[in-house]
């Protein structure tokens, strides 16, 4: 029971700290556009919805290019959106080019 629990926290956390990092990427973030190069499903859920990992080939409007993963969230209705090869306009952070979210709202 109790490493059921802990893994069950460990998830919410994880949803927790995605969520918190998105919304001041969207706000923050340096814009950028990226080829999305794979997307793999991971245990983790945010409100029932899958959390994948999607590899990135990232072009900045400025600076050099570079890859990176985003943890996001795929909704049935966006799964078209990450597609292998697509390109998705993306927000980074600049100190922290790992913090990366695709954009899906316009």
């Amino acid at each position: 029971m109790v490493p059921v629990l802990l893994a069950v926290l460990g998830v919410l956390l994880v949803v927790l700290v995605l969520q918190k990092r998105g919304n001041k990427l969207l706000r923050n973030g340096v814009p950028g556009v990226a080829v999305i190069l794979s997307v793999q499903q991971t245990a983790a859920r945010d409100g029932g919805r899958p959390v994948a990992n999607i590899a990135l080939e990232v072009t900045p409007r400025e600076g050099p290019g570079f890859q990176a993963v985003a943890q996001q969230v795929i909704l049935p209705a966006n799964s078209y959106l990450f597609q292998t090869g697509k390109q998705v306009p993306v927000r980074f952070d600049r100190a922290n080019r790992s913090n990366i979210i695709i954009v899906t709202d316009p």
